[in-house]
């Protein structure tokens, strides 16, 4: 009888061991930023080094769009997202799948490197690849300006993989503007990093970023005045930083996000953050 009880309790200390991983929410600020950190820094530093490549930031909506298609567990491409009724009115949408097991095994980090590691099969010079690369060439788009990720627990498997019968997870990030047009290289090389950013950007690690006018930010920090409560001597020492550029920039007090179309959404926070609306509708509907 005791060997009987032994065994019920080791197996449902397994059973919850097994069911008590969980994954991250796409509302999860960490995971939001560590999806963004990582594009990022494969963004950044590219070889050779691009002189147009974008800062790229989080939308809410191609986020909802991941989680949609990951609920269905399944190692296969959204093919929603090539219909015309279903795609963004103004850009197009792409999308990289990373699938694993055991579920302990996710790590963001670890599945975008994934991605970022087929560099080794394609070379720049000639747009070709020798293997599998276009998740690579899309994680390092450089018109690519919006990311959205999910990651799904799939219990029951992961259909269309050598594992389906064996509990896994699925990570799938969609992009916008989408990249890897036929015949195009993902960036421009020509002359030294960020020396092909337009009008209104900055160069930030090698990232061309959408820089804010102090117009903006005196706009701002003017209607907080009326509708929160700062103490004066943030408010002031907030003046002096900006009359110094220190908060101009997207990875600082004060950020930026590029947007479909150019419009200004503020935010405020304890950071203190200014960000633009997002872009992407979510498609709610993965089937």
């Amino acid at each position: 009888m005791r060997r009987v009880v032994k065994a019920l309790v080791w197996a449902w200390i397994i059973q919850n061991s097994v069911c008590s991983v969980s994954l991250p929410e796409i509302t999860d600020r960490k995971f939001i930023d560590q999806c963004v950190r990582e594009h990022n820094a494969a963004r950044s530093s590219v070889s050779p080094a691009a002189s147009n490549m974008l800062y790229m930031t989080w939308d809410a909506g191609l986020a909802s769009t991941a989680k949609a298609w990951a609920r269905q567990c399944l190692f296969e491409h959204n093919p929603r997202l090539q219909e015309d009724s279903r795609r963004n009115p103004t850009s197009s949408v792409g999308e990289n799948i990373w699938t694993g097991y055991p579920p302990s095994y996710f790590d963001v980090t670890h599945a975008i490197k994934k991605w970022v590691n087929e560099v080794q099969d394609y070379d720049y010079n000639s747009n070709n690849c020798r293997a599998v690369c276009g998740h690579y060439t899309q994680v390092v788009w450089a018109s690519t300006y919006k990311v959205g990720c999910a990651a799904q627990l799939c219990p029951d498997g992961v259909k269309k993989t050598n594992f389906a019968d064996k509990e896994g997870v699925v990570f799938v990030c969609n992009y916008g503007p989408g990249g890897n047009l036929v015949g195009t290289k993902p960036y421009k090389s020509k002359g030294e990093a960020c020396s092909g950013c337009e009008g209104g950007y900055t160069c930030m690690k090698n990232l061309c970023v959408l820089q804010i006018t102090k117009m903006y930010v005196y706009f701002f920090l003017f209607s907080l005045s009326f509708t929160h409560s700062i103490p004066f001597f943030l408010y002031f020492y907030i003046l002096f930083l900006i009359d110094l550029n220190k908060l101009l920039y997207i990875n600082l007090k004060i950020t930026v996000e590029h947007s479909f179309p150019k419009k200004y959404t503020f935010m405020y926070n304890f950071s203190l953050q200014i960000t633009k609306n997002k872009i992407y509708r979510a498609v709610s509907d993965g089937t």
